[in-house]
């Protein structure tokens, strides 16, 4: 629940500073930009995330971060993925030409 309000909040400010800035659209993005993505995006869920661990688990705060990084890395990989097919399953440029 955590990570999922963090990712709509996340790319809900990221695409909009993004299509100001640079004038592109998510489909649009470089890789090297969608790399940035994932990384802001996984690196801010380490730093929502870390604390709720702490607090359930009861581990120590080393414990705890190490235990989020683990699953932080595996997810970089999923959530880079996940945008770049979400992003040419559902093009932003086309809809904006309509």
């Amino acid at each position: 629940m955590v990570v999922a309000a963090w990712t709509a909040a996340f790319n809900t400010l990221f695409d909009p500073v993004e299509l100001q800035r640079t004038g592109t659209v998510a489909d649009q993005r470089p890789t090297w930009r969608r790399v940035l993505q994932a990384g802001l995006l996984e690196s801010g869920i380490i730093v929502v995330t870390t604390p709720v661990i702490v607090v359930w688990t009861r581990l120590g705060w080393f414990d705890a971060l190490a235990l989020d990084a683990g699953l932080t890395a595996a997810s970089l990989v999923y959530a880079y993925f996940f945008e770049l097919i979400y992003d040419r399953a559902y093009p932003l440029s086309e809809a904006r030409h309509d």
